[in-house]
């Protein structure tokens, strides 16, 4: 065969050795679904913020530690954000200057308003609401695992979900979590699979189902 008549497969490089004394060379490739492994990549990022001084169950107002970390807890207009206090309690907030101080509300998505301590870490939680099960799925994907948008067929997907799935789909991820775990779990609740075609050089995505004849 040419080069031109050989078929191409498409594959990470995790790792490569050599050449060694007799001139060998080795190389592992995974698929590129390999990138959601790993402390990596996980949904929502590790916040950096902490509370600065304690705060009761009935304050309505932060300010977070080091200085400056409030432009990484900025808001958009018309955006409200959720906070996981001490892995204890959910609070939505909005914070349009970026500041290190701003207001929040309490005790959400069935958590109670409790003290909190300084030092305790402010995370920051991935909100989805109303959203197809591909959509959230490729953001994910995208997002946190670093797939290259190019590897996902939006369309494909969308077509696929709209055909058998159909649904709509929120959720609140308020600790940092594998986003290998995360997809599938949505894959095991909408009796679906994603695969690498290395082919093609696509992340596939159907529902499972009978195949017609």
């Amino acid at each position: 065969q040419t080069l031109a008549q050989m078929e191409t497969r498409h594959f990470i490089v995790e790792s490569s050795a050599g050449p060694d004394s007799k001139g060998s060379f080795s190389m592992v490739a995974k698929d590129a679904l390999k990138l959601t492994d790993g402390k990596k990549a996980q949904a929502p990022v590790l916040s950096q913020g902490e509370l600065s001084a304690d705060i009761s169950a009935g304050a309505t107002s932060i300010t977070l530690a080091p200085v400056g970390i409030g432009s990484e807890y900025q808001t958009g207009t018309g955006e409200t954000k959720y906070l996981n206090l001490s892995g204890e309690e959910v609070a939505s907030y909005t914070n349009l200057a970026g500041g290190d101080t701003f207001n929040i509300v309490r005790g959400l998505f069935n958590t109670t308003a409790v003290d909190h301590e300084a030092g305790a870490r402010a995370q920051l939680c991935l909100r989805y609401v109303n959203q197809k099960v591909s959509a959230i799925i490729e953001n994910l994907l995208i997002t946190y695992a670093n797939v290259p948008a190019s590897y996902i067929s939006s369309s494909d997907w969308e077509i696929e979900d709209d055909a058998y799935i159909n649904k709509l789909y929120s959720s609140l991820v308020a600790e940092p979590e594998s986003a290998h775990d995360l997809i599938n779990e949505l894959l095991q609740q909408t009796a679906s699979t994603i695969w690498w075609d290395d082919v093609a050089k696509l992340i596939r995505f159907r529902v499972l189902k009978a195949v017609s004849t």
